[in-house]
């Protein structure tokens, strides 16, 4: 999931920096609500970056499950077939708790990617160097 997350951050992320934010500065002006205006002008003009950024995900998550499947050797399973045989007999307690485990850690994995990649714009004082007195 971490891996398909990058791809569709990045295509949002390109199309989010070509948008003009006078569109939705315009829209909060002329009396739409914040949540108005995502929905009524921002969520529009992201959406076909969303769309290609999950459809590209999903190729490539399906070229990942191939590949794993086609060169899984004999008495050894990966995580995503293991997955995908479970499915195939019905979603079990044990499936759904492994995917809440794996969405949080990805999720708590990603922030702190985020985290880290921030911390270079702070202001001089709250660089790491200075923090850690070096």
């Amino acid at each position: 999931m971490v891996f398909c997350v990058a791809y569709i951050a990045v295509v949002v992320s390109s199309r989010l920096a070509g948008l003009d934010p006078r569109i939705e500065e315009a829209a909060l002006d002329l009396g739409a609500t914040p949540t108005q205006a995502f929905v009524r002008v921002l969520l529009p003009q992201l959406l076909p970056g969303i769309v290609a950024g999950s459809l590209l995900a999903f190729v490539l998550s399906m070229d990942d499950f191939l590949i794993a499947y086609f060169t899984l050797g004999v008495g050894r399973s990966t995580l995503p077939v293991a997955i995908y045989s479970t499915i195939r007999t019905g979603v079990t307690p044990e499936l759904n708790a492994l995917s809440v485990v794996l969405l949080v850690a990805s999720a708590t994995i990603a922030g702190l990617a985020e985290y880290i990649r921030n911390w270079g714009d702070r202001p001089e004082s709250m660089q790491p160097a200075e923090f850690f007195g070096i």
